[in-house]
Order: C-alpha cells, then structure tokens, then sequence
C-alpha cells in the first residue's frame, strides 16, 4: 500500500514538474511575444512548482522574471496604467498587423477576439499609482 502510494505521490510531483517547466516555458516567450500573457503562466508555474519541487519553486521565486510580473501585481494587487499600456500598445500594434496580413475571415475572427479579450482584461485589472 505504501508503495503504491509512494508512486501515485511520485507521478504526481513528475507531472506537476512537467506542467510548471511547461508554462514557464510559455511564460517566458510571453516576454517577447506581446500576444501570450507572462503573468498567468508564471503563476501556473509557481503553484505546480510550490506542490512538487521546493528547489524549483525556490528558483522561480528568485527569478527576475517573477520578481518584475507576479511578485509585484501580488504585492500590490494590479498594475500600474504605464505598465498596462506598455503591455497593451504593442499587442494593439502586433494584432491590427496580422489583422492585416492574414486573408482569412476565420483568423481574422480570432485576431479581432484577442485583442478584444486583452483590452477587457487589462480594464479589469485593478490601475494602480506608482
């Protein structure tokens, strides 16, 4: 019984390493590609790391990447309105160019939706003063 118990535990920490090195990974081609968001997938990260791997974990938290997205809209509970539109402006820019570029109604659709879901999201988003 503890064998098997010992096994589901280890598979479970496997996967959620798997999962954490995965959307960090996304996470940090969402710092160069404007149209992936950093923040969700580095707190992906964090959460599969903090369950599986406290050296990994350790090694997230410490990272400038985490320091500069996460660390800072936990601590203070939003973004700055710089922040939003430094994010927000190159995304704009980047989506009506594909819009462009592509032919298809089909992408077209998609490319109208996500700059439509960003701009929603970055208007939830609590604005705060730095």
């Amino acid at each position: 019984m503890k064998d098997e118990k010992h096994k589901r535990s280890l598979l479970v920490k496997i996967t959620l390493i798997i999962i954490g090195t995965s959307t960090l990974a996304l996470g940090l081609v969402g710092v160069a590609l404007p149209v992936l968001p950093t923040t969700p997938f580095l707190l992906v990260s964090a959460a599969c790391y903090a369950n599986s791997s406290e050296r990994m974990h350790t090694f997230l938290l410490k990272s400038k990447m985490y320091k500069n997205t996460v660390d800072k809209f936990l601590r203070q509970g939003g973004m700055s309105l710089k922040a939003k539109l430094t994010i927000t402006i190159p995304v704009g820019i980047l989506l009506t160019v594909l819009f462009f570029v592509f032919e298809s109604p089909v992408v077209k659709i998609i490319i109208a939706a996500l700059f439509v879901a960003k701009v929603i999201t970055f208007i939830k988003i609590p604005t705060i003063r730095e």
